[in-house]
């Protein structure tokens, strides 16, 4: 069964520009690979298999629990899909729908004031009290020198302290990178040295294999027909041993020479697999020899199998031995060293880390004694010159206060209060979906055959409220795992197809019921749902293989940026634009649907915004 969750999404823009389209930014030398943000259509997709089935009776519940207050028809009755037919008391729901709309409706408010920027009515308010702040200024001339020159004095200083703390911040974070680097330059050689080692302990193995094989004749099968029969003859079950260990070791010797041999230099993501690989070959080996000792411990001599050739073979296998013993104790020290490189390289960051954090809590205390000296020159002016700086404090803050009146809007107030609008939105949707949920409708055509509620009663969500026969002859049943079912809902429309037809053939249907008791296949949990068909078609048959898409989302005309481009910090989800200096500019945005190829974007950006998809390194 395919189970996957895809969010596909479509860029209408200008002829000829999509999200696969990239760019470097003027030129090639450029650092940053982007693309424009743009609006297009985004859906959500939810593909499932299932299996064609004879039509049965659909039992429907309510997906909420709630009280009855009409039935609008009765066992018996012949309803087609949309007939409504038993529904709950919405009073409460409506009521939350109202408060949606209210917080919908002060949102939009807010929004077109934003947009609509100050009257003239009010600037001429605050034009006024500039005025009035400048008129005020010019009768108040007093100062006092010396307590402004001490403020200033200790400002400067605590400046200077918050200057040497960037300094050390900055040497900080030098280091951690220098170690970073180095930790990467650390770890890189330990598994260079571990995989030129064990390229040398399978010529070691190779070796042993070759010496082991001109005794035991297994795959070089003439090599020891003239001694063959003396071996292992006073226990013959160590020759079958020995052949066996052999071709245990053979066989390990080839999966870790493939291991082995698909590392390319400065590419060690595949040495921590073929590391126990190349060590149980190592062992198998070592097993290997010894056995094939113990049998020729076991051989009798003869003159084609003398006392001399004995201890000759002997001897081979004792210095194949020692030297499979010694790579597998270096190949231990090996790995050992890649673990503790890569303890040392941790301990090493985290030590680097800390200086930094240590760097960054001093700048920010000596930024926040800057704070308060700022603070303390303030009140040394303002008790100095009480009236004056009063004055032109009433003055500034006029002369501000016309300036924002005057200032168009900010793009980031009007993307916040659009968010605001879109939340409210999506609350008011929620209620109105529930409110809509109240009401069962049909899905097909059919026969009621249960109403199991009266009036006044309260309805669960696990139990059945009316039962449909259908009039159709079939229906798909499919198993939707658990991490899918919560996206899909009842009248959701399907894409269907058969391999047994033809793939281009597209049938449309829609979910009629989904089943709330799970089922538990090979561990993992399954909800069934029962999918009918619009229109039935001779060529399918019970039984039948549907691939089946069911369309749980879809958003037509709104921001998109490829999902590549998000980068997520906690909870936080940024992307990184390019701002029209050339510069990087890292900013919050919301997200939407969150899709493999494309990401909505809610608010935080807006369409042309130049939108970074990759850095290149020098």
């Amino acid at each position: 069964m395919k189970k996957i969750l895809l969010i596909v999404g479509g860029v209408v823009v200008v002829a000829g520009l999509v999200f696969g389209y990239y760019k470097f930014f003027n030129t090639k030398e450029s650092p940053y690979l982007w693309t424009e943000a743009a609006l297009g259509d985004i859906r959500e997709v939810v593909s499932e298999t299932g299996i064609v089935k004879s039509a049965e009776e659909i039992n429907l519940n309510f997906k909420s629990a709630g009280t009855i207050k009409e039935t609008k028809v009765k066992v018996g009755d012949v309803v087609k899909a949309g007939d409504e037919l038993v529904g709950l008391d919405t009073g409460e729901l409506e009521l939350r729908a109202r408060e949606a709309r209210s917080a919908r409706d002060a949102a939009s408010a807010k929004l077109r004031s934003t947009l609509a920027g100050a009257t003239n009515e009010d600037i001429k308010v605050y034009e006024t009290a500039v005025l009035n702040a400048k008129a005020n200024l010019v009768n108040i001339e007093r100062s006092n020198v010396a307590e402004i020159a001490s403020a200033e004095k200790s400002l400067a200083s605590s400046t200077q302290t918050v200057s040497n703390a960037k300094i050390s911040l900055a040497d900080a974070e030098l280091n951690f990178n220098n170690v970073s680097t180095d930790a990467k330059n650390d770890l890189t050689d330990a598994y260079e040295n571990a995989r030129v080692a064990m390229e040398g302990d399978l010529v070691v193995v190779s070796t042993a294999l070759g010496d082991m094989d001109t005794i035991l004749g297994v795959d070089n099968t003439t090599a020891n027909d003239a001694f063959d029969d003396y071996l292992g003859v006073y226990n013959p079950s160590t020759k079958a041993s020995a052949e066996t260990a052999y071709i245990e070791t053979k066989r390990a010797y080839n999966i870790a020479i493939v291991a082995v041999g698909s590392i390319s230099s400065g590419n060690f993501s595949s040495i921590d697999p073929a590391l126990p690989l190349a060590e149980d070959s190592l062992n198998k080996a070592s097993s290997a020899l010894y056995k094939t000792w113990i049998m020729l411990d076991n051989s009798l001599i003869s003159v084609d199998l003398s006392v001399t050739d004995l201890d000759a073979k002997k001897a081979t296998i004792n210095t194949d031995r020692s030297s499979v013993n010694t790579k597998i104790s270096s190949l231990a020290t090996t790995k050992q060293s890649i673990v503790s490189t890569k303890l040392a390289n941790q301990t090493n960051l985290d030590q680097a880390q800390s200086s930094v954090n240590t760097a960054k809590a001093t700048m920010a205390t000596a930024q926040r004694s800057e704070e308060t000296q700022k603070e303390a020159l303030i009140l040394a002016r303002a008790r100095a010159t009480t009236a004056l700086d009063t004055a032109k404090g009433q003055l500034q803050t006029a002369e501000d206060q016309l300036a924002m009146k005057k200032a168009n809007p900010k793009e980031a107030d009007i993307s916040y209060y659009r968010a605001e609008v879109s939340r409210a939105q999506a609350s008011l949707d929620l209620a109105q979906k529930q409110i809509s949920d109240a009401i069962l409708r049909s899905p097909i055509n059919g026969i009621v055959s249960k109403v199991n509620f009266k009036i006044g009663e309260t309805a669960q969500p696990a139990s059945v409220a009316v039962a449909i026969l259908s009039l159709g002859n079939f229906q798909i049943e499919v198993d939707v795992s658990e991490l899918d079912v919560t996206k899909i809902e009842q009248n959701d429309p399907v894409e269907i197809t058969f391999d047994a037809i033809s793939e281009d053939q597209v049938f449309l249907g829609k979910i009629s019921t989904i089943d709330p008791a799970e089922k538990v296949k090979d561990e993992d949990i399954y909800y069934r749902a029962v999918i009918i068909l619009d229109e039935e078609n001779t060529a399918i048959k019970s039984g039948m293989t549907a691939d089946i898409d069911i369309i749980t989302n879809f958003k037509s005309n709104v921001l998109l940026v490829p999902a590549r481009a998000l980068v997520k910090d906690g909870k936080t989800r940024k992307v990184r634009i390019l701002s029209e200096d050339e510069k990087m500019q890292t900013v919050d945005v919301s997200v939407g649907l969150v899709g493999v190829e494309t990401v909505e974007i809610l608010s935080g950006i807006k369409e042309g915004d130049k939108v970074i998809t990759f850095v290149r390194e020098d």
